[in-house]
């Protein structure tokens, strides 16, 4: 009998194991709510900044995306390397939303979907794709997204924020602006 419950464990995990992964639905917090917890103030502002569909949806408890958010840090080297100020980018409506969008996905990805090959991830910015990878094994593993140019490293995974998941990266992720 102890038998056949594992093996009924196992089928299940196994038909299981393909599907994404979605958070509790427990957590009310917001994509809002854990980048202000998280310290990440630029990310804040960016989001203000930005088209208002997008401050709407991470303001919702009950949106289902997966948002890849850079540190101030990451968002100084940015500003940085586009040669430009944060009051500047700020005010560039259109290319801050670009930006955004780049970094969230329509779909749950949660950071144990990780591959060596990479999971390719779509975002809010039509036709620019993701890669989300795994470089190690186990507890030593490490998680990283490139898109377009950019690899950025995970620095804190699975953050939930409502039916969300937040992940802390250390760049941001420029897209193809062509």
């Amino acid at each position: 009998m102890l038998t056949v419950l594992m093996l009924a464990l196992v089928s299940a995990f196994c038909v299981n194991a393909d599907k994404p992964t979605s958070p509790p639905a427990s957590n009310t917090l917001t994509i809002a709510d854990v980048a202000v917890s998280g310290n990440l103030t630029i990310l804040v502002a960016a989001l203000k900044a930005a088209d208002g569909k997008l401050l709407a949806a991470v303001t919702n408890s009950s949106t289902a995306v997966t948002v890849f958010a850079p540190t101030d840090a990451a968002f100084q080297a940015a500003i940085t390397s586009l040669n430009t100020t944060a009051a500047a980018l700020l005010a560039n409506k259109p290319l801050i939303t670009k930006i955004l969008e780049f970094h969230i996905s329509p779909s749950i990805v949660m950071s144990k979907e990780a591959t060596m090959h990479g999971v390719k991830v779509s975002t809010l910015l039509p036709g620019q794709d993701l890669l989300v990878t795994k470089k190690g094994l186990g507890s030593k593993a490490k998680v990283f997204v490139t898109g377009y140019k950019t690899k950025a490293k995970v620095l804190k995974a699975d953050m939930l924020a409502g039916a969300s998941v937040v992940h802390v990266i250390d760049k941001v992720l420029i897209p193809n602006l062509s």
